[in-house]
């Protein structure tokens, strides 16, 4: 697999929708408990994995979230199960999101890796199309997308995605990377020959610079 598992989640405002009001000292004990959970789930912290998905679970066991905030806690959970090379829990669970109305891009994202994990190749580009469709400034999607054609054989399309992600993120490698491959494939290889060297002085000024 060429793309690392990656977590974004989704940043909420601290201040998390509940169904309903409580009173009381120990009611204000449980607030703040449910407050600190559903933080963590929505990514205010450097919660691990693990604490992310507990915390994610607590926050949707309580029931006291509305919709918007069950789908982002679902999506969120999502992402860290799929993180964690949990499949059939992150499916359940960013497909519930999706459900519930989320337009977050990270959860389309996330589920459009995991449909292409599992060779589900026109539903991950439904995904990704979706992505592109919500931020069309997000090279991200452009290169997943692209991948995603490029397993497929439909060269043409994943070399326009490469393309635009090129264009849109140009100190980023991973597009040369994939723009490469795919112009190997076409029999390309002046392009090829051009993209890996500038991935690789790309990968190199990062190193220097201790960004990656």
């Amino acid at each position: 697999m060429r793309v690392a598992r990656t977590l974004l989640l989704a940043l909420v405002p601290l201040a998390v929708p509940m169904a309903g009001a409580t009173s009381g000292a120990l009611a204000q004990s449980s607030d703040e408990i449910f407050r600190e959970q559903s933080a963590a789930c929505y990514g205010q912290g450097d919660g691990t994995l693990d604490q992310v998905v507990a915390a994610c679970t607590v926050a949707l066991d309580s029931a006291r979230l509305d919709r918007a905030g069950a789908a982002l806690a679902h999506g969120n959970r999502g992402m860290a199960e799929y993180a964690r090379g949990r499949t059939d829990a992150a499916l359940a669970d960013l497909t519930d999101a999706i459900a519930l109305g989320s337009q977050n891009i990270g959860h389309f994202m996330t589920r459009g890796m995991l449909y292409r994990d599992l060779r589900q190749y026109d539903a991950a580009l439904d995904d990704f199309d979706q992505a592109i469709f919500l931020s069309r400034d997000f090279p991200e999607a452009y290169t997943q997308r692209g991948i995603t054609y490029a397993m497929i054989g439909d060269l043409a399309r994943a070399m326009m995605d490469f393309d635009t992600a090129v264009h849109d993120d140009p100190e980023n490698p991973v597009p040369y990377e994939e723009r490469a491959r795919a112009s190997r494939a076409q029999g390309n290889r002046a392009q090829a020959a051009a993209d890996e060297a500038r991935a690789k002085e790309l990968r190199h000024n990062m190193a220097q610079a201790g960004t990656r």
